[in-house]
């Protein structure tokens, strides 16, 4: 499903880039990016969410159109 979003977006949207955000403490999810292409942005500043009285980072990550 991932990869046909990605297609989706490249082919019928023409996106140039494809951006999303994942908390760090969610390693199945940040895997499951990177095998399709994600890498993590370059940011000044990190992101923190407040979650059930937690603080998550959020990890930016972005994927380029490769042609």
């Amino acid at each position: 499903m991932l990869k046909l979003a990605i297609r989706y977006a490249f082919e019928e949207m023409k996106a140039d880039k494809i951006t999303l955000g994942v908390f760090e403490n969610n390693p199945s999810a940040y895997r499951c990016y990177r095998s399709v292409g994600f890498r993590e942005s370059e940011t000044d500043k990190a992101e923190y969410y407040r979650v059930f009285d937690e603080e998550w980072k959020c990890l930016e990550m972005e994927l380029w159109r490769t042609s």
